[in-house]
């Protein structure tokens, strides 16, 4: 199950072929990455079942809860729509337990008008995520999003990584700037999935990544201010 991180794609050419050689089934956790592409082909399509989010802070957001499946398998496609709808594909008629998670006609409704403005907002992403990363450039103590101009990263989230990451939080809300931590514990660690192990990358990106605000709505100028206020920071 490859997670496309912050909007960025795992390389899942390799993935599928290395998945293909072990007859293993490919899950793709593409929750945070509609609008990504590899060798123009999109997240959620690379492997046997994509899943997207349509959850409002996501690229492309309801105003509630929603989401999507994509599969090439008849036979998948079945099983899913089964598992959303009670367990049937048929009304009254139900083969398995299962829950009712259908996306509800409103939600469908604001998608399709939002995806109209899709690329447009795209553009606005990428353009601050490019000024993010020249007017950031100049701190040495911070690492930057890598890949994040590519065609492969959708500029979910702008996450920096950083040695003083709670300093630095504090220092920018006392600026009237507010960001968010994503994620600040991992798997590992929770009492469901509980396992011993180092997991030093994991636990590197829980104990330093700092995610900075960014979305279409913002002015460059917001933007200018966010990074002119971190070089005041590391100064």
């Amino acid at each position: 199950m490859p997670v496309h991180l912050y909007g960025k794609m795992v390389d899942m050419v390799r993935l599928t072929t290395q998945a293909a050689s072990h007859k293993l089934y490919v899950i793709e956790d593409g929750a945070q990455s509609f609008g990504s592409f590899q060798n123009g082909k999109a997240a959620g399509t690379f492997g046997d079942v994509g899943c997207l989010s349509f959850y409002p802070t996501k690229n492309l957001g309801s105003l509630g809860e929603a989401g999507m499946c994509l599969t090439g398998s008849s036979e998948l496609s079945d099983r899913i729509k089964m598992l959303l709808n009670h367990g049937q594909l048929v009304r009254d008629q139900h083969e398995m337990v299962g829950r009712n998670s259908r996306i509800d006609s409103l939600q469908a409704g604001f998608l399709n008008v939002f995806l109209e403005r899709f690329n447009s907002f795209q553009t606005l992403r990428k353009k601050y995520a490019e000024l993010y990363l020249e007017g950031l450039a100049v701190i040495e103590d911070l690492k930057l999003p890598s890949g994040i101009l590519e065609e492969c990263h959708n500029a979910h989230l702008f996450v920096i990584q950083t040695s003083q990451r709670e300093e630095l939080r504090s220092f920018l809300l006392e600026n009237g700037i507010r960001t968010a931590i994503h994620y600040p514990h991992i798997l590992p660690d929770m009492k469901p999935y509980f396992t011993k192990g180092d997991f030093s990358n994991a636990r590197n990106l829980s104990q330093r990544g700092l995610s900075l605000p960014l979305n279409p709505w913002m002015k460059e100028e917001e933007i200018e201010y966010i990074s002119k206020t971190i070089q005041d920071f590391f100064n």
